[in-house]
């Protein structure tokens, strides 16, 4: 899965966001077209399991609209 850094995608789009401990539904999931993931620091190791669904969001929906404007 790639990083979310390199997002860019021709509109319309759609961003599935799953739920903060299990993800995305596997129904979801069947139906995306591609999938992303957030690399967490080597500092954040053993003190986070996931993001909060709304941080992971914003982080995704920044990258999409940077890599669109460019």
């Amino acid at each position: 899965m790639p990083p979310a850094g390199g997002a860019a995608a021709a509109a319309p789009i759609a961003v599935v966001v799953g739920a903060e401990y299990e993800g995305v539904s596997e129904s979801a999931a069947e139906r995306v077209d591609v999938r992303v993931r957030i690399p967490m620091s080597d500092a954040m190791e053993g003190s986070l399991d996931s993001l909060n669904v709304n941080v992971a969001a914003a982080i995704v929906l920044e990258r999409v609209f940077a890599a669109n404007r460019a």
